[in-house]
């Protein structure tokens, strides 16, 4: 009897304490949900990768010394040009053209091509032959000017030659006002030294290279 209370007991003992122990995953004091949570520093990695990098623009480069003190001239002799300037899809200038002549003309300068919001792109000349009533010589700088991308694009493609009507215009106070584009060019000069009897800039051809 006394050994049957004892074993009794006994197993009472056992089903109690096995009630009392922590449930699973609580027995070191985590939960499961816990247990689950990523490693933080893994999420920061995996946004990283999701996150676009973003590539810095290029350095606008600056137009060459002589470039930039023929813009100065043309907008100190005739401030409207600036309307130009600020919106041309991009420009050709020219600092020196040599031209010289007497029957049979030729002109030759080399200049920089500027493009709106990138800078100086590349590097350009010209060449042209003419044949006319032409006698002396004379040294000019020009600056032709594209209304639209597509224009400026023809011109670094090689593709652009100006046609036998085409003059330039004369830079002088309120001179730009009066003038516009025509099949997306606009041609300005300005006489450095000496005299010609024909000032017109037809059959200009360029090469471009890029920097």
């Amino acid at each position: 009897m006394t050994a049957a209370l004892m074993m009794i007991g006994a197993l009472a003992m056992t089903a109690g304490v096995a009630a009392c122990a922590p449930e699973l995953g609580e027995a070191d004091g985590t939960s499961a949900e816990v247990a689950l949570t990523q490693d933080p520093s893994a999420e920061e990695a995996a946004a990283d990768q999701e996150e676009p990098q973003e590539q810095e623009a290029p350095p606008v480069r600056q137009p060459r010394r002589d470039v930039q003190a023929t813009i100065d001239t043309y907008l100190s002799a005739d401030p409207g040009i600036s309307t130009f300037f600020d919106n041309a899809a991009g420009y050709v200038v020219f600092p020196g053209i040599g031209k010289a002549g007497l029957g049979i003309g030729g002109a030759h300068g080399n200049g920089e091509v500027i493009a709106k919001g990138r800078g100086a792109i590349g590097k350009a000349s010209m060449t042209q032959v003419t044949v006319g009533v032409q006698i002396g010589g004379q040294e000019y700088s020009e600056v032709i000017f594209f209304a639209e991308p597509v224009d400026l694009e023809r011109f670094t493609a090689g593709s652009l030659e100006l046609a036998a009507q085409v003059s330039a215009v004369a830079i002088t106070a309120g001179a730009a006002e009066g003038s516009d584009y025509k099949d997306g060019v606009v041609v300005f000069t300005r006489t450095k030294s000496g005299m010609m009897a024909e000032a017109s800039v037809g059959g200009q051809d360029f090469k471009y290279e890029a920097y």
